[in-house]
């Protein structure tokens, strides 16, 4: 192991991969779920991609977590947590709605996915990845 591995002997930064900013077409959505500090912790440790299979980037910078796509650096979400009764809440994500950086519009597919992509990358709980929007559907029929 490195002696400055990101996310094993530090936590992952944002100067550790080449990522780029929200763009200004953004959405805000509203989000209720509780973290303990235990998992608080691992979430901060952060996910730095090893391999081509690994698609994300994940960093937290004042309590906010960042999830960019590995491969192009797009940040699809930014996550706010407030800390609250000794625990924490996930209060908002902004979600990316720049069509040329990602294409989902379905508010309620992005509120579910993130809660999917926190658990399966961080091994937090049980993952079942979310239905795929009819706009989606509909979009790779016609392809």
């Amino acid at each position: 192991m490195a002696e400055d591995e990101p996310g094993v002997s530090r936590p992952v930064q944002m100067g550790d991969w080449r990522i780029k900013p929200l763009p200004m077409q953004y959405t805000t959505v509203q989000l209720h779920r509780t973290f303990t500090p235990a998992q608080m912790q691992v979430l901060k440790k952060g996910i730095m991609p090893h391999e081509m299979e690994d698609k994300w980037f994940v960093y937290m910078q004042d309590n906010t977590l960042n999830l960019h796509r590995s491969w192009t650096g797009f940040c699809v979400y930014r996550v706010h947590f407030v800390e609250e009764d000794g625990q924490y809440r996930m209060l908002s994500a902004d979600v990316n709605r720049n069509p040329d950086e990602y294409l989902n519009v379905d508010d309620q597919h992005d509120i579910e996915m993130i809660s999917f992509l926190i658990d399966a990358l961080f091994h937090l709980g049980h993952a079942n990845y979310p239905d795929v929007p009819a706009v989606h559907a509909n979009r790779q029929k016609q392809e």
